[in-house]
């Protein structure tokens, strides 16, 4: 699965994308790449996921090689576009959200700041393989009998999970495959989504 998840680039817009997928399950209404204007500049913001009468900036950290890890830099960073954001935007926290693991610095500071931080395996119980594993929300990535183009393809049509896939199979009608191949497309993404 975290090859899967690696292979959602080069670009981070898909795991964005997948990301907002989801807080979506969770029941948050999602903005995905909006601008907004702050206090000093104008950011272009991964993720504004709201639910409850909170909204929160996501700021998403994708990264393609597997030993990589989210550096003290990126919270830094997010709490910085927060802090020019916040009043004007009523923005009540920001969030970082990275498909690797992050270094204690990193955390260390996030939650000094108040900031929330998902990664591979952090926190525990809401982790980004976590989340995953329990929604059921494989990436389309994960499927072997499409080749890398035609998943990027689907990447670039923001159909970024197989569940897209079994809720609505002609989704993948944009690849023009064979009959044969549709069906053995749509057979393993169920297979997948049953887990």
């Amino acid at each position: 699965m975290k090859r899967a998840i690696q292979e959602l680039g080069p670009s981070g817009f898909p795991f964005e994308d997948f990301v907002a997928e989801i807080f979506k399950l969770q029941g948050y209404l999602t903005e995905v790449r909006t601008i907004l204007s702050g206090k000093c500049i104008s950011h272009e913001i991964d993720i504004i996921a709201q639910k409850n009468g909170e909204k929160y900036m996501v700021e998403c950290k994708f990264h393609n090689d597997k030993g990589t890890k989210s550096d003290v830099h990126a919270s830094l960073y997010t709490k910085a576009r927060f802090d020019d954001l916040k009043d004007k935007n009523n923005l009540d926290q920001a969030w970082l959200v990275t498909n690797t693991k992050v270094t204690q610095d990193a955390l260390a500071y996030a939650l000094c700041e108040n900031m929330k931080i998902i990664s591979w395996d952090y926190p525990e119980n809401e982790s980004l393989r976590y989340l995953i594993e329990t929604l059921g929300l494989h990436p389309i990535t994960a499927l072997t009998t499409l080749s890398q183009n035609q998943k990027q393809i689907l990447l670039e049509n923001h159909i970024v999970h197989c569940k897209a896939i079994c809720e609505n199979p002609t989704v993948i009608s944009i690849l023009n495959l064979p009959k044969e191949k549709t069906e053995e497309v749509i057979s393993e993404a169920k297979y997948i989504c049953s887990f």
